[in-house]
């Protein structure tokens, strides 16, 4: 089997698709990524794990590439790209990632009769609300990311495709609202591979959380409005008020609203119980991970959360650390099903604020976190994930040659 991933950003890096390609590559199935081209990297690469890469045009100039690569499902250097993959390589099939290039996707698969899957990691037209209303929409948003258009995008070309991808339980249910059957769906989620997830590299942040003589509370992701950190920070002022004894917080990651955060650190008088490390590389987070007691997952609810489940969560759970996540349908599933920590209501920083004191318990702690941990082990895996993704090719190949011969 030869296979064609189509990816709307640039590859490297992104930990869901390197784990996708990687395990088909392992099966045997030949994958190439057709991605975005944001820096001017070679056109054509072939990393050290064997993932093979064709990126679009570099352009003369970072304005030129920038409206080259511009990901539009009708962009004609777009489909040229996909349509000499998919002749170079004689792809048996093509993946999509998310909803923005699924047209495109669609329109090549049916000229060259080859069955399309996308793998839908996220609420793209819920993602894209999101960003209008924490963010503001520039003016070309409103034409080409645009929540009421996508959303009726969505509801026209899922059901033309031949399989789907999700990330979580949640999302397979709103999908099923879409097509209205569960055929050709499958959760593939965005677990860890146990070995890496537990791979520990020292690491400045680590060494200092190891130091802090506190309660110690990490969170790791982007830093955009819509994380729900301001809760967070509301919540510590009454939490080490309430236990008597130190908490600090270490925030990972870069992000829009990295200065009203610091601005409220500072506004809350929390400059000596809150630590901001920037971005980390991934071969360091499991580090940090370690030595923290207590990790955050503290969304703002809205219909993308509702659906989306983020790959830190069980890369904490495989260090079995115990979870507190704000109330969104996917990861209040997660603790509710597994045991492995509290959630509240994603504004209410007060019920955070008495979360985190009844989380001071060391006992407790191991109790949720040994919960969460024996879950990932059993089941929350990629090994796990990776057989279903597998199994769901082959399922997909088979179903559409049955078509093409009842329809011949």
């Amino acid at each position: 089997m030869r296979a064609i991933y189509l990816f709307q950003d640039e590859y490297p890096w992104d930990i869901r698709v390197e784990k996708i390609v990687s395990s088909m590559i392992n099966a045997g199935i030949l994958t190439t990524i057709v991605s975005r081209n944001r820096r001017g990297l070679p056109r054509e690469e072939r990393t050290d794990s064997g993932i093979a890469i064709r990126r679009l045009p570099k352009g003369l100039t970072s304005i030129d590439r920038n409206l080259l690569n511009f990901p539009a499902f009708f962009s004609p250097i777009w489909i040229r790209e996909l349509e000499k993959a998919v002749i170079k390589d004689s792809a048996d099939i093509l993946i999509v990632r998310d909803l923005p290039l699924s047209p495109m996707a669609y329109y090549v698969g049916n000229k060259y009769k080859i069955p399309v899957i996308i793998d839908m990691a996220e609420n793209y037209p819920a993602m894209i609300q999101d960003t209008w209303q924490f963010q503001g929409p520039n003016p070309f948003d409103y034409l080409i990311r645009n929540p009421i258009l996508l959303r009726k995008l969505e509801r026209w070309i899922i059901p033309k495709l031949n399989g789907i991808w999700v990330v979580s339980e949640a999302s397979r249910r709103r999908v099923e609202g879409i097509t209205g059957c569960r055929n050709l769906m499958w959760v593939v989620g965005n677990t860890p591979r146990i070995q890496e997830s537990q791979a520990s590299k020292p690491h400045p942040f680590a060494d200092m959380l190891k130091t802090k003589n506190a309660l110690r509370l990490l969170y790791v992701g982007g830093l955009e409005k819509t994380r729900g950190l301001q809760t967070v920070l509301l919540s510590l002022p009454i939490a080490i008020k309430k236990l008597g004894k130190n908490i600090h917080l270490l925030i990972v990651g870069h992000g829009q609203a990295i200065n009203d955060l610091k601005n409220l650190v500072s506004n809350l008088q929390l400059d000596e119980h809150v630590s901001f490390a920037g971005w980390v590389d991934q071969q360091y987070v499991p580090g940090i991970i370690s030595a923290s007691d207590i990790c955050l997952v503290p969304h703002y609810v809205t219909e993308h959360t509702n659906t989306t489940i983020p790959n830190k969560i069980y890369d904490y759970l495989a260090q079995g650390k115990p979870v507190i996540v704000s109330h969104a349908q996917a990861l209040r599933d997660i603790v509710e099903e597994l045991g492995c920590g509290r959630f509240y209501h994603d504004h209410d920083f007060e019920k955070l604020a008495d979360i985190l004191v009844e989380l001071s318990n060391e006992n407790l702690r191991k109790t949720l976190g040994n919960a969460g941990r024996a879950m990932v082990l059993e089941k929350y895996n990629w090994q796990a994930d990776e057989k279903i993704l597998l199994k769901s090719l082959e399922q997909m190949i088979e179903s559409y040659s049955k078509n093409r011969k009842t329809f011949a």
